[in-house]
């Protein structure tokens, strides 16, 4: 295996389940210090653990990436556990299942989704920009695929 992610430092937003909890696993599995964030406190505790049991190094934050300064957190622990920020993978989404012939009940779910998935996203870069730009160095990455595996093959 690649020695690429050894010893950086991965925020992963949306890192409680899904496709967020195999990227932080596969970044531990490579050697980086992982910071999960997620809103799922009980999701997101049972991913860090996982990959402490592992041998790896995680720790995580709870935190809604909607919320600038519960982003602003999230960095501050990955600076102060590990030292520095390497990459951050805005991973958190979501797709709501909402239509708009229904758009009484559908525009709710639409504008949590573009909260989610766009400001969420502006929180992520904002929260560890100043520090990469310090540093010289950095690295951000947007999950385009935000679909569960059950809505794209049924």
């Amino acid at each position: 295996m690649s020695q690429y992610l050894q010893g950086k430092v991965i925020i992963v937003t949306g890192a409680g389940g899904g496709f967020g909890k195999l990227i932080a696993e596969k970044c531990a599995a490579g050697g980086a210090h992982v910071v999960g964030v997620d809103i799922n406190a009980d999701g997101l505790a049972q991913t860090t653990e996982a990959i402490v049991a592992q041998g790896g190094s995680a720790v995580h934050q709870v935190a809604d990436v909607t919320d600038m300064e519960q982003m602003r957190a999230a960095a501050t622990l990955a600076v102060e556990t590990y030292g520095a920020i390497d990459v951050m993978v805005n991973n958190a989404g979501v797709m709501p299942l909402a239509y708009f012939a229904d758009h009484e009940r559908a525009w709710q779910k639409w504008h949590k989704a573009i909260d989610i998935n766009i400001k969420g996203v502006v929180n992520g870069i904002s929260a560890v920009y100043d520090q990469m730009i310090e540093r010289g160095r950095g690295q951000v990455e947007a999950v385009k695929d935000r679909l569960a595996p059950a809505q794209k093959n049924g």
